[in-house]
């Protein structure tokens, strides 16, 4: 049985690890899978049609712990404790829920301490004993202590054996009971890493000529005036022809370096290839890959320059979903034939966008799967290319799976 201790406004955690609120699905999932000893069953519930029309849930049905994250973020605003019985608790050492305690409301009075009545429910006869940013949902109260139950559920009276029991147990951010708000990312999650806070295309003469960002650190030290304010903003741009060295310096470095290995749209190159070309391509383009911006950028191969970005919407339902953090992108699109124009995020559909092109042609169709995995149960995306320097590659359910933006001559 899984021994869990509790932090209101906080976290869960157990002697190995700590799933904190304001964590990424993409951090939790990671953590999973490193501690899938003690974690044997994991279910990610969404909505494949709309992704963003409900909370995504992740459900360690073994130890009753649901997690509930924010669909638009990916971070995750609610910890749900649902079957007690499968799971050991503690709060600040002390045990209130195991085999051999029963969770009722003397012991969650003698260990928490009631701060206020609290609510009754009269359709679900349940009671909601609130503390910041914790609530304990007790059930089968009664109708017949409806009346009294406006004072506080600790001074009604119940028969020996009959004392009300602890059903479900909620972790969620801020005061205010039973409001799910996203909170900043924790700053145990940092790690002395990198962040991506938001990001937007910079256009010049009609075409992208680069990306600016706004990029989270971890600050030195709490503002005196917000103790959880211990982020810091930085603002950098990365352009086209950039160098390497360009990139580190203003975004740091990547979380890792891939090489390609193949082309398979050179065969439909027009032109013959010489053999200076040929010699010339035997060095590989290659990216670096910024999982926590959910971006890569392309270096060509012979100049070390940047000739392409991407950015990542990571939806669970796309064949890369937990490969990159979602990339929080606002980006300006514009018709330059007709000058309408659309502001495109991650919640944006391809019908939004379509709308303002009135010439429309047929899309790509890509199937992705790779050597060690050859099944994509997603399906294949439409990539449709924009302006003659934007391709969006899209979902069949319309969303946004990807965002590449090149240079015009590449």
């Amino acid at each position: 049985m899984l021994e869990v201790e509790i932090t209101q406004q906080r976290s869960i955690h157990t002697t190995k690890w700590e799933i904190v609120l304001g964590m990424s699905l993409y951090q939790v999932i990671k953590l999973l899978k490193q501690n899938d000893d003690q974690i044997k069953s994991v279910t990610l519930v969404y909505n494949d049609k709309d992704p963003l029309s409900a909370d995504y849930t992740l459900n360690l049905s073994n130890d009753s712990i649901l997690l509930h994250f924010d669909s638009v973020t990916q971070r995750l605003k609610l910890i749900e404790l649902y079957d007690l019985k499968k799971v050991k608790l503690k709060y600040f050492g002390n045990c209130f829920n195991s085999p051999q305690i029963v969770p009722t409301i003397e012991n969650i009075n003698e260990i928490f301490g009631p701060t206020r009545p609290g609510d009754y429910n009269r359709e679900s006869q349940s009671f909601l004993m609130h503390f910041p940013g914790l609530t304990f949902f007790f059930n089968q109260i009664g109708a017949q202590v409806e009346a009294k139950a406006m004072h506080g559920l600790h001074s009604l009276q119940f028969p020996p054996g009959q004392s009300p029991i602890v059903s479900k147990i909620y972790i969620y951010y801020g005061n205010v009971p039973l409001e799910f708000s996203v909170p900043p990312l924790p700053v145990n999650c940092f790690n002395r890493s990198v962040f991506l806070d938001r990001l937007s295309n910079l256009v010049e003469n009609q075409k992208t000529i680069g990306l600016t960002c706004r990029l989270m650190v971890e600050g030195h030290a709490p503002k005196t005036y917000d103790p959880d304010d211990h982020i810091d903003y930085l603002d950098a741009t990365v352009h086209f022809d950039d160098t390497c060295q360009d990139v580190l310096s203003v975004i740091g470095s990547p979380n890792s370096v891939y090489y390609k290995t193949d082309d398979k749209i050179k065969i439909h190159n027009p032109s013959p290839t010489s053999a200076s070309s040929q010699r010339s391509q035997d060095k590989s383009d290659f990216y670096y890959n910024y999982v926590n911006f959910g971006m890569d950028i392309l270096f060509d191969g012979q100049s070390h320059t940047v000739k392409k970005f991407i950015l990542h919407t990571n939806f669970p339902c796309h064949y890369l979903f937990d490969s990159y953090f979602p990339c929080n992108f606002e980006l300006t699109v514009r018709n330059h034939i007709t000058g309408k124009e659309i502001t495109v995020n991650s919640s944006t559909r391809w019908p939004a966008i379509q709308e303002i092109f009135e010439d429309r042609h047929p899309p790509a169709i890509l199937h992705r799967s790779s050597s060690t995995n050859t099944t994509n149960p997603f399906g294949p995306t439409f990539c449709h290319l924009v302006n003659d320097d934007m391709i969006f590659e899209v979902m069949s359910n319309g969303y946004i799976a990807s965002i590449s933006f090149f240079n015009e001559r590449d």
